[in-house]
């Protein structure tokens, strides 16, 4: 269910989180990528693109996850599974951010990632 007490940026900055989760979890190079840097802050400004780009590669990456054996697809599963709760109410995610959306989508962004650390941390390292 799509969650709409969060503002857009706050769930935008959530699902950029699940998909950094999946990225690490498939184990594909350089897990932190999305997690800092130039991804991050391109996703932060506009969303819309880089949201899309990525999850484009969900699937892929949920399969390798399942290549890696039962913990990394139990989490992968329940992760991939999540992403319909991180979707804005109308189903847009905007094609760029001002800077107090910025906030609230690293915001969103550090609490989704906190969560998934700690439900799934020992497959995400």
């Amino acid at each position: 269910m799509t969650d709409t007490s969060r503002s857009t940026a706050y769930l935008c900055g959530h699902l950029w989180a699940a998909l950094h989760a999946l990225r690490v979890i498939s184990g594909r190079p350089d897990p932190a990528k999305m997690a800092g840097g130039r991804p991050l802050l391109d996703a932060q400004r506009f969303p819309h693109r880089e949201l899309t780009q990525q999850l484009a590669r969900a699937g892929e990456r949920l399969c390798a996850a399942q290549r890696r054996g039962a913990g990394h697809a139990g989490a992968a599963a329940e992760i991939f599974r999540s992403i319909p709760d991180h979707l804005p109410a109308d189903g847009k995610w905007p094609n760029g951010l001002e800077k107090a959306d910025q906030e609230e989508f690293l915001r969103g962004f550090r609490t989704g990632l906190g969560q998934y650390e700690t439900a799934h941390g020992a497959v995400m390292s």
